[in-house]
């Protein structure tokens, strides 16, 4: 069986914590909305909901009232929020995916596959970060100190087709980070986008790391339709607001 949305919803959750961690924020859970009261990093949301039955004045209210909504983002982690009344605007719609325990690790289909490997240094994450934000997307997101933090493992693609070397490994042509949380793994940060080849590399890497464990992210449009050709299922809707 696939993970379940829960598990894919609490997963989120606890890496958006982490990230947020390693800014120096100190974000809360009363197991039913995951909230920032400060700005978090950008592409990380202010508020996530944990639980379907959760209403948009409990959202507001987690994130300190409508004196504080302004600028906040909020992850409907089931779609169900109405946010509008609130000032909101929708930002994107996602679909959450989960693929269940692999029985075996994939043949590698191709040399390509088989070049992928985990980034073990500062170095390396540097190299790693900037192909992943590109050269418009804003600095100092993603922060090397995840490289020591319990369950991640940031996944690279070097340069050419065969496995990295020290000249090879100097050049990123694809990547994206693993997060083992609870009896699940979540995948994210994929790039470059929509591309079948990525996925294929990537999960004969992350199927070797964690062998028999699930997987589960969020994903919409071409990477959407990518990981469901590679075995993952579609678990349901989410929704992401935005307050101006």
């Amino acid at each position: 069986m696939p993970p379940t949305v829960s598990q894919a919803v609490d997963q989120n959750a606890a890496w958006c914590d982490l990230v947020c961690r390693t800014h120096g924020l100190a974000p809360r859970s009363d197991g039913r909305v995951w909230r920032s009261t400060v700005p978090t990093p950008p592409f990380h949301p202010e508020a996530i909901t944990l639980d379907a039955t959760v209403g948009a004045d409990e959202v507001v209210a987690a994130l300190g009232g409508p004196a504080g909504l302004a600028g906040r983002s909020v992850k409907d982690s089931f779609a169900a929020l109405d946010l509008a009344p609130h000032g909101f605007d929708v930002l994107f719609e996602a679909t959450w995916i989960g693929r269940p325990p692999a029985v075996a690790p994939p043949e590698v289909a191709s040399p390509a596959h088989g070049s992928w490997h985990l980034v073990a240094d500062d170095a390396g994450f540097a190299r790693w970060e900037a192909a992943w934000r590109g050269a418009d997307g804003p600095a100092d997101v993603l922060r090397p100190s995840l490289l020591a933090a319990d369950g991640v493992a940031v996944m690279a693609r070097p340069a050419g087709g065969t496995p990295a070397t020290a000249a090879t490994a100097a050049t990123v042509t694809a990547g994206g980070i693993a997060h083992r949380h609870g009896s699940v793994v979540g995948v994210g940060n994929v790039f470059p986008g929509g591309e079948p080849e990525v996925w294929a590399g990537l999960l004969v890497l992350l199927d070797r790391c964690h062998p028999g464990v699930g997987l589960v992210g969020y994903e919409q449009g071409d990477d959407l339709a990518a990981a469901l050709a590679h075995g993952f299922v579609a678990l349901g809707p989410l929704r992401v607001w935005v307050r101006p």
